[in-house]
């Protein structure tokens, strides 16, 4: 996967619902890599440095997790053209207790003064304040790593999806439950903005 080029995908200055959802797509596939590098829960030598939203990055070479995140991009994708998901998180939990803590929140939600004809409308903007909220946003998760606490256990994660009640979950897909936390701190990062989707960003964890 390359770094988005914002112009390529929304053509200048108009941005339609498939930029949109492209544009939201790569941001949570680097938010992703950032916060699994920044946090340990991968060896950092299985990551490079790339360039998205005008930021270096860290991206993930190996090759399960990177074949794992191109099918999730794929479908979150289609959720989002879809307008279908509602929130995505990305939860951290230690492997020998089980137990959730860490998760970073992505809420996504569409201009409400939209109208519903919207796969076939685009919406003027400036591509370079998108580059710029987004990258914002990736600046922020790592600087995180300055007041989140140092994880001590070998710990894993997992991807959650909201979606719509209707939609039914594709086979590779698992229903599940919600990762809960017992009065987590919660600290709200910034929100990027496409013109079509709101991306609101927090992150909450476990005090230990």
């Amino acid at each position: 996967m390359s770094a988005l080029n914002i112009t390529n995908a929304t053509g200048g200055s108009s941005i339609s619902l498939n930029g949109s959802s492209l544009a939201v797509k790569e941001l949570f596939y680097y938010s992703l890599n950032n916060i699994l590098f920044q946090r340990g829960i991968l060896p950092q030598d299985t990551f490079e440095r790339k360039e998205a939203f005008g930021i270096a990055v860290m991206h993930t070479t190996d090759p399960k997790l990177k074949d794992y995140m191109k099918k999730l991009s794929k479908q979150i994708q289609r959720w989002l053209i879809n307008k279908e998901l509602r929130k995505l998180v990305v939860a951290i939990v230690e492997v020998d207790t089980k137990v959730t803590i860490e998760k970073w929140d992505f809420e996504i939600r569409l201009d409400p003064s939209l109208t519903e004809n919207l796969a076939n409308s685009s919406v003027t903007i400036d591509d370079k304040k998108i580059a710029l909220e987004m990258g914002s946003t990736l600046r922020q998760i790592t600087s995180c790593v300055s007041f989140l606490p140092i994880i001590q256990k070998k710990c894993s994660f997992d991807v959650i999806a909201h979606t719509g009640d209707a939609l039914a979950p594709d086979s590779e897909w698992e229903v599940t439950r919600e990762r809960s936390m017992i009065e987590p701190t919660e600290v709200k990062l910034r929100t990027s903005s496409t013109g079509i989707h709101n991306v609101g960003a927090k992150v909450q964890y476990q005090l230990r």
